[in-house]
């Protein structure tokens, strides 16, 4: 078994026949072969063979063509994660694409849930796929500063914020800034619930979460 907890990653993960749980933690600017945030391979590993709640996964690359960020057999099921920009190359070309961060082809049990991606779903996992995810351009409308690779939820990010309820994902963290979840936001109508989804949940502070001046 391996657990992740709170650390900030600058390379992927590789595992073999492992089973993990991944909770808060950030990968940016990872380039690897396949799978430059996590790759992951195992024929005898309990189910559910990875866990990922609370991930922020953005600007990462892969040069072996149509291939994920995230690449791993066995059950896959991600909570409350955003998962945004990332790229492929085509064999052959110089050029960059985004790409859905996941395999094209989830196995049985796998789920994407509470959380926010860039690009369409596969056919597959939008079969996998519970309500309360939500497939969004990066920009401002959802995110703070993408450009600045602050993806806190804006308050004009509707769509995301008291979208769903514990009943559908049970969560057993704070979001990744320490925050406690699902608490309600007087500003913005309940999609069906007092859970945010993505990585952060809202709040209104401009600087961040229980921080006055930057110096406590």
């Amino acid at each position: 078994h391996a657990l992740l907890d709170q650390v900030v990653f600058q390379r992927a993960i590789a595992l073999l026949d492992t089973r993990a749980f991944i909770y808060q933690v950030e990968f940016m600017g990872n380039c690897a072969h396949r799978g430059a945030v996590l790759y992951a391979r195992g024929e005898t590993v309990p189910l559910p063979a990875i866990v990922m709640e609370g991930v922020l996964a953005y600007d990462n690359y892969n040069t072996n063509g149509w291939v994920p960020s995230i690449d791993a057999w066995g059950p896959l099921q991600v909570s409350y994660s955003t998962l945004v920009r990332s790229y492929m190359r085509p064999l052959g070309s110089t050029d960059w694409q985004t790409l859905f961060a996941l395999g094209s082809s989830p196995s049985s049990g796998s789920y994407i849930r509470t959380s926010i991606v860039d690009n369409a779903f596969p056919s597959l996992w939008g079969s996998a796929l519970a309500s309360c995810s939500l497939h969004v351009p990066v920009n401002r409308n959802t995110f703070r500063d993408p450009d600045g690779g602050d993806f806190r939820l804006a308050a004009t990010a509707g769509g995301a914020i008291d979208r769903c309820n514990t009943d559908l994902v049970p969560i057993e963290y704070t979001d990744l800034e320490r925050k406690p979840r699902c608490t309600d936001s007087p500003a913005h109508a309940n999609g069906g619930g007092h859970c945010d989804i993505g990585a952060f949940e809202y709040d209104d502070d401009p600087f961040g979460y229980g921080f006055g001046n930057g110096f406590e």
